[in-house]
């Protein structure tokens, strides 16, 4: 009986055993090595869109890195192209994305950029908008000598003066139009800054901000109506700068937007009007209201993300 007893308890551990192996087994894909993987320490810094930054965090030991652009780290120079400008501030849109590179006249065929600058690591710091060009009658040369012109003055958190969401557009006379939120006083609004002429880079002349009555027009005194799409169109004898922006307000409630209208020139400040009141669009929750004119005619067009119908505790429908 003793001897019956003990081969049944070593079959039943052998029995064990196999199922042990069989449940605590590696698998064929699991023992096949990676030969493509690499530990993150060895995995090369990669660069960063041409820039050459500090290193605010510390990351790499401090002090000033090259990212690539110049070929000091033995990378070379990759990636084709001329480099526009470099920024801090990688945020450039919460929502929709402007355009921030055209062109427009097939004559000169020069191309435009602009971008939300930033050249500190300070929250809220010196954000401006910046512009620069690629002249076509010099292929290879870079605007103003490759120095950066800023669209407005840029101030720090203590004198209010900066800006942010920059868009642009090109005008048939090949001068640059920028749009985006401007502040100079205590409240954002959107702004327009027409070029001087065309390749000028002087935008401080023909600056016209959408007056806070109009934009407060069916909102409270202290909406600001920012995130501004815009686009400049001339057809026959008419000139029209179009603005589509949306309210900002605390919390995270539906927040209007409305179409606004500048009639008249970059340089006819006394004469041009907007439009008052504007067009009271619809109430969204989406940054991505987008307005588009057409080149050839007279048309506009308004997009944009709707909230659908029956969203609780709002009053939308699908009669828009």
């Amino acid at each position: 009986m003793t001897k019956k007893l003990s081969a049944i308890c070593i079959l039943a551990l052998i029995i064990f055993a196999f199922l042990a192996v069989s449940a605590f087994a590696i698998s064929k894909d699991d023992r096949i090595k990676a030969f493509n993987t690499k530990k993150i320490g060895t995995v090369p810094k990669l660069k960063l869109a041409g820039a050459e930054a500090m290193d605010p965090f510390g990351q790499t030991g401090g002090g000033e890195k090259s990212l690539g652009f110049d070929a000091s780290r033995g990378l070379g120079d990759p990636s084709p192209g001329y480099l526009v400008g470099t920024t801090t501030y990688d945020y450039q849109s919460n929502g929709r994305n402007n355009r921030q590179v055209d062109w427009r006249s097939t004559a000169s065929q020069n191309v435009h950029f602009n971008w939300m600058i930033q050249d500190n690591f300070i929250l809220g710091g010196d954000r401006g908008g910046a512009y620069m060009y690629w002249d076509a009658s010099a292929p290879g040369h870079m605007g103003f000598g490759g120095e950066v012109q800023n669209v407005h003055t840029r101030g720090t958190p203590g004198n209010k003066e900066y800006s942010g969401y920059t868009g642009l557009d090109v005008g048939p006379d090949d001068r640059a139009i920028i749009g985006c939120h401007y502040k100079n006083d205590d409240l954002y609004t959107s702004t327009i800054f027409y070029d001087f002429t065309s390749l000028g880079g002087f935008f401080s002349v023909w600056m016209p901000r959408l007056p806070h009555d109009i934009s407060d027009y069916s909102a409270s005194d202290t909406s600001q109506f920012i995130w501004p799409s815009m686009e400049y169109q001339i057809y026959g004898n008419d000139t029209v700068t179009h603005v589509f922006a949306q309210e900002t307000i605390d919390g995270i409630n539906a927040q209007k937007i409305h179409y606004f209208r500048r009639l008249g020139s970059p340089g006819a400040d006394a004469s041009s009007v907007w439009d008052d009141p504007p067009l009271v669009v619809d109430t969204v929750n989406c940054i991505a209201q987008t307005v588009t004119a057409s080149r050839v005619s007279g048309k506009v067009a308004l997009v944009w993300t709707a909230n659908p119908a029956s969203v609780p505790g709002d009053g939308e429908s699908d009669d828009r």
